[in-house]
């Protein structure tokens, strides 16, 4: 259960974070994304943080209860097939996430992450 509280809290307070930068610095979001798939370097970078981060929340959460901690371990199973996706199809990537550049859907997955990173939030203090 220590895990659990550990990884909802880190993993909460991310998604807070990065939802209100979602929503109020979108542009400066949108230029950085687009800055860092032309970088080939930058996206290895990526994939190894993004795979290692992946794995060592797979390795340390293996909790598949219907409950708070559920979003922790899928969380940490995202994570993993990004890192893969990242290194394997980054083309792939790339054009989704061209896609989904759009003002619209940036504010509603921002309030989106913000509404889990809250739920979970309440759940761990």
């Amino acid at each position: 259960m220590e895990v659990s509280l550990f990884l909802g809290k880190v993993i909460a307070l991310y998604f807070i974070i990065m939802a209100l930068f979602l929503i109020i610095k979108k542009k400066s979001l949108k230029s950085t994304i687009e800055n860092f798939w032309k970088n080939d370097g930058s996206m290895m970078f990526m994939s190894a943080i993004v795979l290692i981060m992946g794995l060592m929340v797979v390795v340390s959460h293996k909790v598949w209860t219907a409950d708070w901690r559920i979003i922790v371990t899928l969380v940490g199973w995202l994570m993993l097939l990004k890192g893969v996706a990242l290194l394997f199809f980054p083309d792939w990537l790339k054009n989704l996430s061209k896609k989904m550049m759009k003002d619209s859907y940036m504010l509603v997955a921002g309030v989106i992450w913000f509404i889990i990173g809250l739920y979970l939030l309440m759940n761990v203090l």
